[in-house]
């Protein structure tokens, strides 16, 4: 697993989204206090056993979070740029062959966090991919 999250870490790295979060991208936590940033996690991992295949079906869940105070715009562009990246992404890993990444579902969400500025109120949207690779 930690070959998958090593894999996404590297993918985030000097693209568009994470540039549109000043770098703030992290596994499970954040250890930032300043928005935008990303958050993502592994939720759920299943056996995707095919034949004589031996796989695992994963979801990826990747959290954007947002000041409300800043407005939609800012949130839309770090959406769409992270769906310009992950959106049906490839890669292979060693001993996993080939990773496909299959965007899920997006939920929006409003949080009510006090945030730097002073202000509350905190943009959330979650979105899910789910992974599937076979062992090779």
């Amino acid at each position: 697993m930690q070959q998958l999250i090593d894999a996404i870490k590297a993918k985030f790295l000097d693209s568009t989204v994470y540039n549109d979060v000043g770098g703030r991208v992290e596994y499970r936590k954040s250890t930032y206090t300043d928005y935008p940033r990303i958050i993502y996690s592994i939720i759920t991992s299943s056996p995707d056993n095919v034949f004589a295949r031996k796989g695992e079906s994963v979801l990826v869940q990747v959290d954007i979070f947002s000041a409300d105070s800043v407005g939609d715009d800012l949130m839309n562009t770090i959406y769409s740029d992270l769906r310009t990246l992950l959106d049906n992404w490839q890669t292979t890993i060693a001993g996993y062959g080939k990773l496909e990444f299959t965007w899920q579902n997006t939920v929006s969400l409003s949080e009510d966090i006090e945030v730097g500025d002073g202000s509350i109120g905190v943009n959330h949207i979650a979105v899910d991919y789910e992974v599937t690779y076979q062992a090779t």
